[in-house]
């Protein structure tokens, strides 16, 4: 999201990001690289009502980064009962399962005709 790219671009680059956050975690005294993938998406009528869905992943950080697929931290990130990376997954296949696709799966289900 919009701040995880800031962070990246304080950082110097997603790749520099990404180490400092691998770092972090592997320097505490119990290291959790458990993480998540969060999206949102909120949908606004004319008449002012607001519908938001959430969308989540949850998985874990690794080091090195994996694959050239995707983009942002996806060669970081490896889902829950999954061992590879998103980054590593063909794309079309990841858009289909990730935190977006589970974000818009909701809103399609109550907004979308034929869903």
């Amino acid at each position: 999201g919009i701040f995880s790219a800031r962070y990246a671009k304080k950082c110097g680059g997603g790749n520099e990001a990404m180490r400092k956050i691998y770092s972090r975690v592997e320097t505490k005294k119990n290291p959790d690289f458990s993480a998540k993938f969060v999206s949102c998406l909120s949908l606004k009528f004319h008449d002012g009502k607001i519908f938001t869905y959430n969308g989540e992943i949850q998985g874990k950080i690794t080091w090195p980064p994996k694959g050239d697929n995707g983009f942002g931290y996806d060669p970081f990130f490896i889902p829950v009962d999954e061992t590879l990376t998103y980054g590593e997954v063909e794309y079309s296949k990841k858009v289909l399962t990730d935190h977006r696709s589970v974000a818009f799966k909701k809103l399609a289900k109550v907004h979308l005709k034929n869903n």
